[in-house]
């Protein structure tokens, strides 16, 4: 459980990444995870009202994310997703662009020394440094 707080994408192996979707029987019942595009839109956006968040899936998001559009239901997630649109048109994610190269950049550097590094851990703190 440690590697999955560390990292929750080490949860899967890398062949998961190729596959439309993902079930599998755990502790807390039968869990799907949907890595198709067109499934995710149908699970988040098309048919929302009919899926309920996974309690694994607000125990290790929630405590990072709070309530905002990857762990809020209903109403609020209609508020959240209605209030961060216009950050998702195409005149604001260019604008995402240059922060996001300066900080890989930053992050390439650490890298050109050579030596051992934990990737999936490195790759976690470049994603939470590019989000923030």
């Amino acid at each position: 459980m440690r590697i999955v707080y560390r990292n929750p994408l080490e949860l899967w192996g890398e062949h998961t990444s190729n596959q439309p979707w993902i079930a599998a029987n755990g502790v807390g019942g039968h869990l799907i995870v949907a890595n198709d595009p067109g499934l995710i839109r149908h699970v988040l956006i098309d048919n929302a009202r009919n899926y309920k968040m996974a309690t694994v899936r607000q125990l290790l998001l929630r405590p990072i994310l709070r309530d905002g559009l990857l762990t809020a239901e209903g109403e609020v997630w209609k508020r959240s997703r209605k209030a961060m649109a216009p950050m998702f048109t195409p005149r604001h994610i260019f604008g995402f662009a240059e922060p996001m190269l300066k900080r890989t950049l930053e992050f390439v550097t650490r890298y050109e020394a050579g030596g051992m590094s934990d990737i999936a851990h490195d790759m976690t703190l470049l994603t939470y440094d590019i989000l923030a």
